[in-house]
């Protein structure tokens, strides 16, 4: 059974899809596997939170594509996030049925 994710774990996965490189929000969704409007909300409240940044690349004079890219405020969130994962020991989390 697939358990649902967090908001800070949908953080995360959002966080690391975008540090492999800039990228437009119809990749995020997919790579995430979150639905547009959800996604519209988590990338405002990780810009909001000064983790990811939303830039402009001008395609066509009649309008610009909005990507995102991580900013150094969201790459120490995914260090961090990473060593507190090596320190855990997942065996510890689960109560021992013994």
């Amino acid at each position: 059974m697939l358990s649902r994710r967090s908001r800070f774990e949908l953080s995360i996965d959002i966080l690391t899809h975008i540090k492999r490189g800039p990228t437009l929000p119809t990749p995020i969704m997919y790579g995430v596997k979150i639905p547009y409007n959800s996604l519209q909300q988590m990338l405002q409240a990780l810009d909001t939170q000064g983790l990811i940044e939303e830039c402009s690349l001008k395609e066509s004079s009649k309008r610009s594509k909005k990507y995102y890219r991580i900013t150094k405020k969201g790459e120490r969130v995914l260090i961090n996030y990473n060593r507190i994962l090596e320190l855990m020991d997942p065996g510890e989390l689960v109560p021992s049925l013994n």
